[in-house]
């Protein structure tokens, strides 16, 4: 069976088999091109499936991240926030010929409207400030933002990543 088909089955609440897809693609990384071609899907349930379960086998394996880098940059304008929050956190996790540009497509992800989104979005700016210190600033008032935003999920992720920063 695909992974694709194995994407498919349940709800938006469900994250049918997207854990072991990823484990499968991080072990083996000749089913990335597989996985990447199910977040192209034209159903956002499976999207956000695959996303999910992209994002997880990076984590596991990133020698994997090469490979992903542009689709999750090309998730970060999807319409649901659990597409978003898979690419914003897999974002951080990408090493990046052009960090500046990337930042750029970040930024506006730090007012998201839905607040995990905007508390892994300010990680990542962390996560991209490592990359390039003429981002340190801008990575600086995204942590400032967070620690201000009256969020406690937004404020704990904001601490964390400050410390990573030195704040």
């Amino acid at each position: 069976m695909s992974l694709l088909d194995r994407l498919i089955p349940g709800t938006r609440r469900e994250i049918g088999a997207a854990n072991d897809i990823a484990a499968e693609v991080a072990a083996d990384p000749g089913l990335l091109q597989e996985l990447l071609g199910a977040c192209e899907f034209e159903e956002d349930v499976v999207r956000m499936r695959a996303f999910d379960a992209l994002e997880k086998a990076v984590r596991a394996n990133r020698e994997l991240a090469e490979g992903a880098k542009e689709m999750f940059l090309a998730g970060l304008g999807h319409d649901w926030w659990e597409v978003r929050i898979q690419c914003i956190r897999g974002i951080g996790m990408c090493n990046w010929e052009s960090v500046r540009a990337v930042a750029e497509r970040v930024d506006p992800l730090l007012d998201d409207e839905a607040k995990f989104v905007r508390a892994w979005a300010i990680d990542t700016a962390v996560q991209l400030a490592k990359q390039d210190d003429t981002l340190v600033e801008w990575a600086q008032g995204a942590v400032q933002m967070g620690l201000e935003s009256g969020v406690p999920s937004i404020i704990k992720r904001a601490q964390k990543s400050g410390r990573e920063l030195g704040i």
